[in-house]
């Protein structure tokens, strides 16, 4: 199970147990999940219910399997409606200064991956050297990402401790940086480079070369993006507080570093018209359906598009 998953369960336990956490498995019925939901929603909480659903979702599934329970009663409790915000995503133009702006900043050309890829941070952290086939065409293999582990509370009560979970003495878990698989086969897969970002991978390779020629200490697992003095992996959350400073160098708004992944779909979607299968499988997404889930709003745009261009060719002179 990847970190990031374990930290959302963990998340979402509290607010799971703090309903519902009392009643019997074998009683839980729609009505109490409905009454958990409601609950939630007076405290302005419908982000986490639809996040809560998913966790409680696969855990009764897992119960179902297991024999434990009958049915599975999520799927039939009535959830309260959440349109969360969609995102605004960059422009073509601003995507540009963004790209012109990256090649000033030291890895910047993890910027350029990332705007021109619409990979995750976590994968472009991840990768080593033996990932990037120089081509032609170029390629990145997308295959593991790098996370974050969180130290937590071993002691019997945390609310005692008043230590943070790194600081206590009983501490559990694991704080570093550390390389995990990506979680299903869509999320490996192989992203073929434009030729220009192929040429900054084989100029940037060439940097860190000259880079760890002048160290003193290297860490030997050829990272691709790395700190210049050491070779050692950058922090992810290292990558999006420097995201702030590339926008304003670039001028253009400073948004969540996560803005560059959805701009790179929009951008593929409508001005690249390419296939929603297409980009798809660019994302990493489980399914096509996902994907539209995400930018229904962008294919909506393109079935616009798509109603003037049978105007164009059905009904226009000539």
């Amino acid at each position: 199970m990847a970190l990031s998953t374990l930290r959302g369960y963990r998340t979402d336990q509290p607010h799971l147990n703090r309903i519902i956490g009392g009643v019997r498995l074998s009683d839980l019925t729609p009505a109490h999940i409905e009454h958990l939901w409601r609950t939630m929603a007076a405290a302005d909480r419908l982000a986490t219910i639809h996040h809560c659903r998913r966790t409680l979702s696969a855990a009764l599934n897992d119960a179902v399997a297991a024999g434990l329970l009958a049915r599975n009663p999520v799927p039939l409790a009535r959830t309260p409606r959440y349109s969360p915000d969609e995102p605004e995503p960059y422009t073509v133009a601003e995507m540009r200064r963004i790209l012109d702006a990256a090649g000033r900043f030291p890895n910047g050309v993890l910027y350029m991956v990332l705007a021109a890829t619409g990979a995750r941070r976590s994968e472009i952290v991840g990768l080593q050297w033996m990932h990037f086939h120089p081509g032609p065409p170029g390629a990145l293999n997308l295959r593991q990402q790098l996370q974050r582990g969180y130290w937590r509370h071993g002691c019997a009560d945390p609310s005692q401790c008043r230590k943070r979970g790194v600081d206590c003495p009983e501490r559990v878990g694991y704080g570093g940086l550390s390389i995990v698989p990506l979680k299903t086969a869509k999320s490996r897969r192989t992203v073929v480079l434009p030729a220009s970002l192929t040429e900054e991978l084989l100029a940037h390779r060439a940097t860190q070369q000259t880079d760890r020629i002048a160290a003193s200490v290297w860490d030997n697992r050829d990272w691709i993006f790395c700190h210049p003095a050491s070779g050692s992996p950058l922090d992810p959350r290292a990558i999006s507080r420097g995201f702030s400073d590339l926008c304003r160098a670039a001028q253009v708004p400073v948004r969540k570093l996560h803005t560059l992944r959805h701009s790179f779909a929009t951008v593929q979607l409508t001005v690249g018209g390419q296939p929603l299968h297409v980009v798809s499988r660019q994302l990493g997404h489980s399914s096509a359906r996902v994907t539209s889930g995400t930018y229904g709003h962008v294919l909506v745009a393109q079935d616009e598009l798509a109603a003037a261009e049978t105007e164009r060719l059905l009904f226009g002179d000539g």
